[in-house]
Parts: structure tokens; C-alpha cells; sequence
């Protein structure tokens, strides 16, 4: 009877009759407590329906009336993996592998939990484990190039990736992680032609397209990713990261007014958290700001707000945060100085770079006697060593855009290379990792930087002037006394190489540094309006201390 009360549930079972199998289990083990196959089975089917705790506690206890059987720890150790108790899943495997020689799925699924406790050296001896049982698991094949690919080691997660490919051409999941894996090798026009692939499978798939629009983005092809991200849209207009990339590919296309109707767009349709809607809100005020509207800027700022209560986790918020309080402080500086803003300008002053450009952004300075109105060209996150380096980019497609906005024989400033000097990103890390010669890595990268800009320049005759970068004026204080050395020796060559340099490509030069350091190599803060920018009425004072009027 019952043997028979078994059988029928496990025929509801199999059926996916599952809320009719459940009472029969139950009414096996009410009359048979420490029946195994109910406990064992009874355990799978809430774990079926979700409900881990209870799965584990039933197969455990059936493990324990019947601890030699080895399907009950590999189950027992796929209930753990679901509930991420991934030392108890490892213990699992590992007993359900000391009672049986193993089988592919067991070892595969302990090299996951091995993975997931940071043991990947012991993950992939486990997934080896299971290929050399079952050489075309493609899921195993894939979870050992992403332990590979997670240890940089990207040559064999490539080849591993491409083993499943052979094995299944059209795996989506493994075109995308081979995708990941090139572009995290440098291998960007590979990478492409794999999530290429993947989307002409499976078009509807977003975070594919969004993963080939950062691609295209990082070759600067921004029209086509813009154009992905547009497709990617038409099937879910709520997915966040979409709007991510095509914020990038507005804003890389000097296209503000587009960006801003986008970023509208994404604050009515996005399913966005708190922090993602501020960093939204904060990129309008930005927009709002380069524009000379303070009505909007404001109103952005006072809804983003909220950010300020939120401690930055990651780079993404501590950028937001950062430009935050940098807008706050020029709206305020504006207020207090309207006389920098309102006056009437015959010509207009291009400005090119980072995030300094806004400080001056609408201000009129005057220039041989002309006045100018600033005009800010935002490149976000712009290194000199982006325009440096060889092939084509992102940051060099925006330079390129910025460029087309320009009329012919304008003046125009550059201003990038501050990120370049900075202590936790650019030069003075790359040194430190790589440990370079300081004087020559430096003297080559502004040379290719600048080589760079005046060919681009060339044949629209601007009137160019290169902006150096300010002596630092953030806390050094994490650093030790030869890294602080080190550091302030990076931004002093800096300079000096890009005055050098501009000046020999008979280019105009404001030397930043020269009028903000002090003897300590510091900053004194009397020109600064945070920790890292210049206050919006030091461009006119700097003009005049570097002698503009004879250098143009």
C-alpha cells in the first residue's frame, strides 16, 4: 500500500502535478516519519516550488536514515547552492563524490560553489574533473572560462568558450561570454563579431545589445551603438542599462540636447533605483549647466538631492556625488559673481576636456582686447592618454565631434589631462604597478597627446591653447612620503612636458600648475572651488598671468 501511495506520487511528480503529489508525500510521512524517499522526495518538490528551507531540512533528514545514498547529497548540495550556502554545498558535493566515483554534474556544480567562496583554483580542477567526464557539457565549459576569465587568464577562457561554441554554435550564453572575454582582453572588433552573432540569433536578448553597444562605444562607433541601444529599447523600454549606453553615445556625439530628452525619457520609463534616478537627475543639471540654464539646473540638483545621504560604494556614485557638489558650488559661485556671466561677448571661447571646462562654461573673459563668451564641449572622463593612444575610441570619436561644432579658425582651449594626474587613476598607479621611467613614460604620452590634437586641428586652423593641470589640492595624507613625492613629481612633469609641447607646436599654453602650487608641490585652495577645480573667474586671471594676448 505503501509502495503504491510512492509510486503515485512520483508519477505526479514527473508529471509536474505538483501540488497533487505534495498530500501523498505528506500522507506518507505521517504515517512513516523517517520514510527516505518521502523525506528525499517530498524535499525536491518544495524545492521546486521555492521553498529551500523546508527542502533542505527534509533531504537532510532523509540523508539521515540513509546516508549511503549519493543522490541525496547532490541534491541536498543544489537546495544549498539555491539558498547560497556555498560551504555547505561544497560539503555536500564532496560526500556525495567520497560515495560514488562522480559524476560530470556533481563536479561541475562543486566547482561553481568553489567559485563562488573565491576557491577558483580548486573550481577548476573540479570543472576539469567534469569535462574529462563529460567533454561536451557546454555548461561546465562555460563556467570554467568565466573562473578563467575572472583570473585575467583571458586566452584560455577564450579557448574554453570557443570549445563550447564547436560543440554548440549558437549557445547564447557562450557567445556573450566570449564577447566579455575579448573585450576584457583588448580584442574589441572579436569581441564584437561575437555578440554580433548572439544578437542575430536572439534579437530580443537587451543585456546582448547592451553588451555590443559598450563595445561599438569603445571603438567610437557611436551612431551604431546608439542605433543598438534604440533596437534594444523597441523590445524592453525599461531596461535600465540600455539607457546607460545610449546616455554614453549621446553624450560621446556632443549631442546635449538629445541626451537630455533621453534622460527624461528614462526617468518616466526606466525601472531605476533611487541612486540610479539621482545620477539621472544630476546629468540633467549638468546639461542644464553647460546650456546657461540655472532655473533648470537648479531644479535637477534640488531633486537629486537625496544622493547626499548616500554613501558612494562604487565609482559610478562617487562621480555622481562629485559632480553634485561641484554644480552646487558653481551655482552659488554664480549667484554671488553675476558680473562674470552678464556681459555681452563679440566671439566665443571653445572649451574641450574633462569635467574643469565647467567651471568656466557661459563666463566672458576678454581676449586681445575682444570679449569672449565661454563654450563648454563636455567629455566626460577624458584622458590625455585616450587621445594618445592608437586606434580609435570613444573619447577620440567625442573629440572628433566636438571638433565639427567648431568653426573654422576658432579659438579653443583643451583641457584634459587632470585625470591623467590624479593619485588613484592615470600615471602615478601605472607607475607604481608597471614601474615605468617616470621623466620618459610621461614626455611620450604628452607628446602623442598633443601630436594628436594638432593633426586633428590642422586644417581648421584653430587658434589652440593647451590648459595645464592645477597643483593638487585633495588630501594626500592615505600616502606614503615617497609616493607623495612621487606623486607631486607626476604632476610637475606633467605640466612641464605639455608646456614643452605646446609650445613647440607653436600652440598657446596656460600654465595652471605655475599659478596654483606652492613650495610643498600644493595647492594653497585660494583658486579652487572643490577639491579638484578651479574657480570659475581663475580662467580670466590665468589668461592674463600667461600673457594670452602675445601667445594666440
Amino acid at each position: 500500500m505503501k509502495a503504491d501511495l510512492l509510486q503515485q506520487a512520483i508519477s505526479h511528480h514527473q508529471a509536474g502535478e505538483l501540488q497533487q503529489a505534495v498530500p501523498i508525500y505528506q500522507q506518507i510521512l505521517v504515517k512513516e516519519p523517517d520514510h527516505a524517499d518521502a523525506n528525499h522526495l517530498l524535499g525536491l518538490l518544495a524545492h521546486q516550488l521555492g521553498d529551500h528551507e523546508t527542502a533542505a531540512q527534509l533531504v537532510s533528514k532523509a540523508i539521515e536514515k540513509n546516508p549511503a545514498q549519493t543522490l541525496y547529497f547532490c541534491n541536498l548540495g543544489i537546495i544549498r547552492m539555491a539558498l547560497q550556502q556555498w560551504d555547505n554545498a561544497i560539503s555536500a558535493f564532496h560526500a556525495a563524490l567520497q560515495s560514488s566515483h562522480g559524476d560530470g554534474k556533481t563536479y561541475s556544480n562543486l566547482g561553481l560553489s568553489l567559485e563562488k567562496t573565491g576557491r577558483c583554483d580548486e573550481a577548476i580542477s573540479a570543472y576539469q574533473n567534469a569535462l574529462s567526464l563529460n567533454p561536451g557539457d557546454t555548461e561546465t565549459l562555460n563556467r570554467l572560462g568565466n573562473v578563467y576569465s575572472q583570473l585575467k587568464r583571458l586566452e584560455e577562457a577564450t579557448a574554453t568558450y570557443q570549445r563550447a561554441l564547436d560543440i554548440n554554435p549558437s549557445s547564447l550564453a557562450t557567445l556573450n561570454n566570449l564577447g566579455i572575454a575579448l573585450k576584457d582582453n583588448g580584442m574589441l572588433d572579436e569581441s564584437i563579431i561575437a555578440y554580433r552573432r548572439a544578437v542575430s540569433i536572439s534579437p530580443e536578448r537587451v543585456e546582448i545589445m547592451c553588451n555590443l553597444a559598450m563595445a561599438l562605444l569603445d571603438t567610437g562607433q557611436l551612431r551604431e551603438a546608439e542605433t543598438i541601444c534604440q533596437q534594444a529599447l523597441s523590445y524592453n523600454p525599461a531596461y535600465a542599462a540600455t539607457y546607460k549606453q545610449l546616455f554614453d553615445a549621446l553624450h560621446f556625439q556632443q549631442r546635449t540636447a538629445d541626451w537630455d530628452a533621453m534622460l527624461d525619457t528614462a526617468l518616466h520609463q526606466a525601472s531605476l533605483s533611487a541612486n540610479e534616478r539621482n545620477h539621472l537627475l544630476i546629468s540633467r543639471a549638468i546639461i542644464a549647466w553647460i546650456h546657461g540654464d540655472l532655473n533648470a539646473c537648479e531644479s535637477h540638483q534640488t531633486m537629486a538631492k537625496a544622493i547626499l545621504d548616500c554613501p558612494p560604494t562604487d565609482k559610478v556614485t562617487y562621480s555622481a556625488l562629485g559632480y553634485y557638489k561641484f554644480l552646487q558650488a558653481l551655482l552659488i559661485f554664480r549667484q554671488e559673481h553675476p558680473s562674470l556671466y552678464a556681459q555681452s561677448a563679440e566671439e566665443t571661447l571653445h572649451i574641450i576636456g574633462d569635467s574643469h571646462n565647467l567651471s568656466y562654461a557661459d563666463t566672458v573673459i576678454t581676449l586681445k582686447g575682444i570679449r569672449h563668451k565661454v563654450a563648454s564641449h563636455l567629455i566626460m572622463g577624458c584622458k590625455a592618454w585616450h587621445l594618445a593612444r592608437p586606434g580609435m575610441n570613444r573619447f577620440k570619436a567625442s573629440f572628433d565631434c566636438a571638433l565639427q561644432q567648431l568653426p573654422h579658425g576658432a579659438t579653443a582651449i583643451i583641457s584634459i589631462g587632470e585625470i591623467d594626474c590624479r593619485h588613484n587613476e592615470g600615471i602615478f598607479p601605472a607607475h607604481k604597478k608597471y614601474q615605468t621611467d617616470l621623466k620618459s613614460s610621461i614626455e611620450s604620452l604628452v607628446h602623442d597627446f598633443v601630436h594628436y590634437v594638432v593633426n586633428k586641428t590642422r586644417e581648421m586652423e584653430l587658434k589652440l591653447i593647451f590648459y595645464g593641470v592645477p597643483a593638487p589640492h585633495c588630501s594626500l595624507s592615505h600616502l606614503s612620503n615617497h609616493d607623495r613625492q612621487t606623486f607631486l613629481q607626476v604632476v610637475e612633469l606633467f605640466n612641464g612636458c605639455l608646456a614643452n609641447a605646446a609650445l613647440s607646436s607653436h600652440c598657446g599654453f596656460i600654465d595652471v600648475y605655475g599659478q596654483t602650487v606652492t613650495e610643498n608641490g600644493l595647492a594653497d585652495g585660494r583658486h579652487h572651488i572643490d577639491a579638484f577645480h578651479l574657480s570659475p573667474d581663475f580662467l580670466a586671471h590665468a589668461c592674463r598671468q600667461s600673457g594670452m594676448d602675445a601667445a594666440i
